[in-house]
Formats: structure tokens, C-alpha cells, sequence
């Protein structure tokens, strides 16, 4: 599983903001290393048709029943959350039991 989309911020960030150029580059070297390996599940084509996806940010959505999701502090750029999350382990799920 490939990172994707970066989550936007709702106060000030704690950590750069994520460079779309520098994710490509990742799932590049992965896609190089790995071959025929295993199975490579790439997060930005997974999300690439997402509603929540703004240009190059995930919207943030919280679930009901969950807490956090829209401080700056919470993003690391990596780890995704709220209905993007949701979202992710949707299209996830449905590429493994295809």
C-alpha cells in the first residue's frame, strides 16, 4: 500500500506539507524494487477519483462516532482520516477480494 493524497489543514501545520512530485517518486522506487514481487496497491489511483479530493488534498470529514480528524497537529502527511479514511479502506478492501 502506496501513501496518497495528503489531508488538508484546518489550523497552523506542524510539518511541511506534503510534496506530490516527492509521492510520485515513492511509488515509483517501490514499483521499481518490488516488480512482479507482490502486489502493489497504489493509494493515489485509489483515491484519485475521490469527491473529498481537492486538487492535491483530501477534505476532511469526520466520522460520527469518532473524535479528532481536524487539527493541523494530527496530520503527518502520511496517515489519513475521517471519511477519507473510510473511503480508503473501502476501495482497499474491494481490491483485495478482486
Amino acid at each position: 500500500m502506496t501513501p496518497t493524497f495528503e489531508m488538508e489543514v484546518s489550523t497552523k501545520r506542524n510539518v511541511p506539507s506534503k510534496n506530490l512530485a516527492n509521492t510520485k517518486k515513492v511509488l515509483d522506487a517501490v514499483r521499481s524494487e518490488v516488480r512482479d514481487q507482490c502486489r502493489i496497491l497504489d493509494g493515489l489511483d485509489l483515491m484519485k477519483n475521490s469527491s473529498l479530493l481537492r486538487g492535491e488534498v483530501l477534505k476532511r470529514i469526520a466520522v460520527e462516532g469518532t473524535s479528532g480528524c481536524f487539527q493541523a497537529a494530527a496530520n503527518d502527511n502520511i496517515h489519513i482520516c475521517g471519511g477519507a479514511a473510510r473511503e480508503l479502506a473501502t476501495h482497499v478492501c474491494g481490491e483485495i477480494r478482486n
